[in-house]
């Protein structure tokens, strides 16, 4: 018979030899197939994606149907450099041998590194393996949990080896500062501790050089310094092999603040403490979608004290939750566009220090909250808009810590932080970006900066009804961007309330006032 092959380009397409016969050839009866070669996927599975294909009356239309079957099977199951054909054979009543050659990988090259060592790049990247067909599912989420690292980037490129039956692979290395202090400022404060308040952290990504990231960061009021302080420390442990990364996360703050109420001098203080652990698992990516899990546990205490002319208080939300959750995180980026979402479920287990039911008054111990969130960002030539949504639903009367906020520089700006929160709500922002200004003002391409409109709204609610003194909030406004490579970055957004805050607001806000929301950050 006349061989003939149809070839794909390396190294994201599948090379295809199919026999091939006169287009007036007789028809002849296929009792079965049998593969020589075959070893990624299972005999079974095999027989059944070319059991159509057999029986009477057939033809090479037929052969090559099936030569492709087995090939879009080998694609979806990760395995795109194999080569699917049948070879020269008489056919005639029986069986047809159709024969795999599954492409291996024959030599992996690391390029662009300097801090970090070849067998630290190898090590973060297991799937591939030289001598071994290269998976690109796996590969594709080997390298999204090795990207985590927020000092080293990798891109993986393929390329045809020396033989029709081998493939090359090329990693390319993209490093940042392994370790590096960063500097914060910001006006997120509160107003009775002091609205600028000034941070200071430390960042090391090659730990013991394997990758696990240590971040501390302290932060405090740069009004009243005594009044609020909070540390917080951060440890992240990829397992590579796994395709699993743990983080760990503890905090710790401390807060005095006074006022003044018609019972007379108020005075609060309170202190939390705070520890996480969140196990990541990536899923395999499907196309474009990248996907993973994150099952988390939090243990959070909060110790307050508070006294009214003097008077010590009993009720001052001195209390323990400790909630477990497992949450569904998914992206997509293309050139058109970039999506993503979340879907978390929240279960409070009873317990803690402060978790008994005489702390929680009339809440429930055992609540339970879904949280969920979304993104859509799309390019308008040189413009781009950008919509974000997150809400929360529970039909329970949660504590105070756990109940959605809105408000604030992340949530509805032109607001305080958390001026207003319930059981149940949502926020959404609509921001629409200038252009990039940076070369209009002549400044190099290590400068970035746009403007941007926005129109910001939320609202919350209580599953028991309780009053709430602001349910809904909304506001426009205008901002800007900058940045300078990875080191400077300043966010700057001015909003003006749409929705007046309730009578007794913590944060009144009446219409068409607003605040001006500013954060800075250095990184030596």
């Amino acid at each position: 018979m006349k061989k003939c092959m149809t070839a794909g380009l390396l190294p994201l397409m599948v090379w295809l030899t199919a026999s091939a016969a006169a287009a007036d050839a007789a028809p002849f009866e296929i009792s079965g197939f049998r593969f020589e070669g075959a070893s990624l996927l299972g005999p079974e599975r095999l027989q059944a994606l070319v059991a159509p294909f057999a029986g009477k009356q057939r033809g090479m239309d037929d052969v090559g149907r099936a030569v492709a079957a087995v090939k879009a099977a080998y694609v979806a199951a990760g395995y795109p450099i194999v080569q699917v054909y049948a070879p020269e054979q008489t056919l005639g009543a029986g069986t047809v041998v159709l024969r795999v050659s599954e492409g291996r990988l024959a030599r992996v090259e690391v390029q662009g590194n300097k801090v970090y060592s070849v067998a630290n790049v190898r090590a973060a990247l297991p799937p591939l393996r030289e001598g071994e067909p290269p998976n690109t599912d796996a590969i594709v989420a080997a390298v999204l949990l090795a990207n985590d690292n927020p000092a080293r980037q990798l891109a993986v490129n393929f390329s045809a080896g020396a033989s029709p039956a081998e493939v090359d692979a090329r990693i390319d290395v993209a490093e940042d500062r392994v370790g590096k202090f960063t500097v914060s400022l910001d006006n997120a404060g509160a107003a009775t501790t002091g609205r600028e308040r000034i941070g200071l952290g430390y960042q090391h990504a090659n730990l013991f050089g394997r990758d696990h990231v240590l971040s501390v960061q302290l932060m405090t009021s740069v009004q009243q310094p005594d009044k609020a302080a909070s540390v917080t420390a951060g440890y992240r442990i990829p397992f590579y092999r796994q395709g699993l990364s743990l983080d760990l996360v503890a905090a710790y703050s401390d807060s005095k603040s006074n006022a003044v109420s018609p019972a007379g001098p108020l005075f609060f203080s309170g202190k939390g403490v705070y520890a996480g652990a969140r196990l990541n698992q990536a899923l395999a990516s499907r196309g474009e979608y990248r996907h993973k899990l994150v099952y988390g546990v939090d243990y959070k205490d909060f110790n307050n004290n508070c006294s009214i002319a003097g008077i010590e208080l009993a009720a001052c939300g001195t209390i323990t939750d400790v909630p477990l959750s497992v949450s569904y995180l998914g992206q997509q980026a293309t050139p058109g566009y970039q999506a993503g979402g979340s879907l978390g479920y929240f279960h409070n287990l009873p317990g803690g220090r402060h978790g008994q039911q005489e702390r929680y008054g009339t809440h429930p111990r055992s609540w339970q909250a879904w949280r969920a969130s979304a993104y859509f960002a799309q390019p308008l030539g040189q413009w781009q808009w950008r919509a974000t949504v997150n809400a929360q639903y529970s039909g329970e009367a949660l504590i105070p810590s756990e109940q959605f906020g809105v408000g604030g520089a992340a949530s509805v700006r032109g607001y305080d932080e958390r001026t207003a929160a319930g059981d149940r709500g949502a926020s959404a922002n609509l921001e629409l970006y200038t252009p990039e200004l940076a070369p209009r003002l002549h400044l190099s391409e290590r400068h970035a900066l746009r403007a941007l409109l926005f129109y910001d709204a939320g609202w919350v609610r209580n599953s028991d009804a309780a009053p709430i003194a602001s349910g809904h909030l909304a506001s426009v406004g205008v901002g800007l961007r900058y940045s300078f490579d990875k080191d400077v970055s300043l966010r700057c957004d001015a909003g003006a309330a749409q929705v007046a805050t309730a009578p007794g607001a913590n944060a009144p806000r009446q219409t068409n006032t607003g605040f001006v929301h500013v954060a800075f950050q250095y990184s030596f």
